[in-house]
């Protein structure tokens, strides 16, 4: 057995982590559902937060977690514009090929 990595033998590209209380329970259910570790939904977590603050600038005096939920509202709202422009394409889509079909058939009855 492993002793845990404490602050003095942590090796340099490891990061020490306290979950708080309050989602323990949640990551221990995600952990199940996903069939991962602890280590591993935890750093992809992190990972994704920091591809999240990399597509937005930060702004100075604004807290970290601030930060991070304005960057998800800002990728929540580009996915919910492009399924928007996509559903705008597939109706224009749609009209095209019944107008192609009414000039195919008026020429056909002609």
């Amino acid at each position: 057995m492993n002793p845990e990595p404490t602050p003095q033998t942590a090796a340099p590209d490891q990061v020490l982590l306290t979950v708080p209380g309050s989602i323990q329970e949640f990551l221990e259910h995600l952990c199940k559902a996903k069939g991962v570790s602890r280590e591993q939904a935890i750093a992809t977590m992190l990972y994704f937060s920091c591809r999240l603050l990399q597509e937005n600038p930060m702004q100075p005096g604004v807290d970290l977690f601030t930060e991070i939920d304005f960057a998800r509202g800002v990728r929540f709202q580009t996915c919910r514009r492009a399924d928007q422009l996509m559903t705008l394409v597939e109706r224009l889509l749609l009209d095209s090929q019944g107008i192609q079909r009414a000039m195919r058939n008026r020429t056909i009855n002609s």
